[in-house]
Parts: structure tokens; C-alpha cells; sequence
């Protein structure tokens, strides 16, 4: 290992295991375990490629393979 390596840190996980490592499955419902945007906007958020990115549009990417429209 490098040193340049080094002070980076280990290499990420690919974000579709991210992902789903904060999805709690059930019967009835798909439960979102990861961090929120908080009291205001309480909707799940995930980090990827620099960006806090809204979990929503992070699940529809890994099923369609594209950003969905805005």
C-alpha cells in the first residue's frame, strides 16, 4: 500500500451494498434505517461520490440504471 493510499482511507462499498444495508425489509413495508434530512425535510439521505443524495432518488437509479427526471 501506498502512502497516497494510506491517508485516503479504505476504498468505498459500492453503493447499491450501502444502499441496502440501510433497508429494513418486511412484509408490508420497506423501512429507510439510515440517516434523515432531519425534522423539516424527513426523508432518508445517503452520501455518494461527494453528495448527500436523497434515498428515493438513490433506489430509483439502482433499479432503472439512470437519474430519474426532475
Amino acid at each position: 500500500m501506498s502512502m497516497d493510499e494510506a491517508r485516503r482511507g479504505p476504498k468505498p462499498k459500492p453503493l447499491a451494498e450501502r444502499f441496502w444495508h440501510f433497508v429494513e425489509k418486511s412484509d408490508d413495508c420497506w423501512e429507510w434505517t439510515g440517516a434523515n434530512g432531519g425534522s423539516k425535510k424527513p426523508y432518508g439521505k445517503i452520501w455518494w461520490s461527494g453528495r448527500l443524495l436523497p434515498a428515493h432518488r438513490v433506489s430509483w437509479f439502482l433499479h432503472y440504471g439512470q437519474w430519474p427526471p426532475d
